[in-house]
């Protein structure tokens, strides 16, 4: 074999190689990375959502009817979106086994959590205590789930 001949076959496997490796980043970046990055995007928009709407967790009915169909979408929106980014993650099951992602069980937990938040900020029977008092234990007990201090 020439010599000419061994520096193209290295350079092109060198080449191939790279392309190789690059593509498979991109692939594992595109099918795990950033399918985590998003549902842990939502999770951040879910906590800044209950913060931001938290006042009418504890007095459902109370105020302008406007402003309660706004937070009551945004929090509904919140549960659809973190379901969805959920069911996106491929091999989910291992990254939960690993606590990379929060467990399934937990998602379910907190999207229907969010789902009866939603609904409790119009609720007003059989008492407003009653309906708060139910309000504020979903969202208690997402931020424990999100391990969230309570402000």
């Amino acid at each position: 074999m020439s010599e000419l001949l061994k520096i193209v076959i290295t350079a092109f496997f060198t080449l191939l190689i790279g392309i190789l490796i690059f593509v498979s980043q991109r692939l594992f970046l595109y099918l795990f990375i950033e399918p985590i990055h998003k549902q842990r995007e939502v999770l951040g928009e879910t906590i800044d959502k209950m913060i931001y709407h938290d006042h009418f967790f504890a007095n459902p009915g109370t105020s302008n009817i406007k402003k309660r169909k706004v937070a009551s979408n945004e929090l509904r929106r919140c549960a659809t979106n973190l379901s969805a980014k959920t069911h996106l993650i491929p091999w989910y099951s291992l990254f939960s086994f690993f606590h990379i992602v929060i467990a399934k069980k937990d998602v379910t937990t907190i999207c229907k959590n969010l789902i009866g938040l939603s609904n409790g900020i119009f609720n007003i029977t059989p008492s407003i205590q009653a309906s708060a008092s139910q309000n504020i234990k979903w969202q208690r007990e997402i931020e424990k789930i999100l391990k969230i201090e309570h402000v």
